[in-house]
């Protein structure tokens, strides 16, 4: 028996579960020298893995729209597209759909511009 997650049983054995909803928070300006691309190899890394017909949903980082959410992950602070493009990015590669922590920001002045950039976008 393993400790933790059988990540690997639950996306390549089918009726392990229904979907699964990682939590993809990073920008792809991420680290010290906002040169990592972390969202776009995770969110690869994730959809590698999948290889039954468990639906593919991402978990978005609404709450890093806040400045002091952002520590180590400087996209955040450099631009206000980030979820526009991660959005347009997990369409393209296949991904069934994305939900956004924390719903609270939804109505949080910090998320405005983010937000007003999704609708843009569509």
């Amino acid at each position: 028996m393993k400790d933790g997650a059988d990540i690997d049983t639950w996306l390549t054995e089918d009726a392990y579960l229904d979907y699964l909803i990682p939590q993809i928070y990073w920008s792809n300006q991420w680290g010290e020298n906002a040169d990592v691309t972390m969202f776009t190899d995770r969110l690869d890394q994730f959809l590698s893995l999948k290889k039954n017909d468990a639906k593919f949903y991402v978990g978005l980082a609404l709450y890093k729209t806040e400045a002091a959410r952002v520590v180590n992950d400087p996209g955040w602070q450099l631009k206000d597209n980030n979820l526009a493009k991660q959005i347009k990015e997990l369409k393209r590669k296949g991904a069934d759909g994305y939900v956004y922590f924390s719903a609270q920001y939804l109505f949080r002045s910090c998320a405005e511009k983010e937000l007003e950039n999704i609708r843009l976008s569509q």
